[in-house]
């Protein structure tokens, strides 16, 4: 429904977007949930992103990220980086989890899979212009970006690695 922008004013009402939120937990609904964020975020940002920036919420966001099985992770990684294209208050926000931090360093360095990888480096890439202080002071991923960079194989993947470097 946060689809059709004429079902929003009832939307409003019924405070569904933490109800979509709350939805992050399910993994059988999160791409859905996610994509409805997304689209209501793409239509009415302001009101979407106050939600989206408060505490809670934040939380919710960075533990759908933890907490993401190796199934669902390429499409949560798609929305979760509309999400921050589309809102730098959110990017911010999540770049002072040290959990969220913690677990993108964890999977880009774990996750060999190129189409996951690339979309770890481009989400950490946003985040990072969004906050750059906080991510200077993650030395595990910065260490882990550097080590992709000469190590990687794939031209893709030490571009973008490149790229943080040089904004580090």
């Amino acid at each position: 429904m946060a689809l059709f922008p004429n079902c929003r004013p009832f939307l409003k009402k019924e405070e569904m977007i933490s109800q979509y939120l709350r939805l992050l937990d399910d993994s059988c609904i999160q791409a859905n949930s996610l994509e409805a964020i997304v689209s209501w975020l793409n239509d009415e940002c302001p009101y979407v992103e106050n939600i989206l920036c408060q505490p809670e919420s934040i939380k919710i966001l960075s533990n759908s990220f933890q907490n993401a099985t190796h199934a669902n992770l390429e499409t949560l990684l798609e929305r979760l980086t509309q999400i921050v294209v589309n809102s730098s208050r959110v990017g911010k926000e999540l770049a002072k989890q040290p959990l969220f931090l913690n677990k993108l360093s964890h999977r880009i360095q774990n996750y060999s899979k190129i189409s996951i990888r690339v979309l770890l480096l481009k989400l950490c890439l946003i985040v990072f212009e969004c906050a750059p202080g906080d991510l200077k002071l993650n030395k595990n991923l910065i260490s882990v970006i550097f080590k992709l960079q000469q190590e990687d194989t794939r031209v893709i993947v030490r571009e973008l690695s490149k790229k943080l470097i040089l904004k580090f």
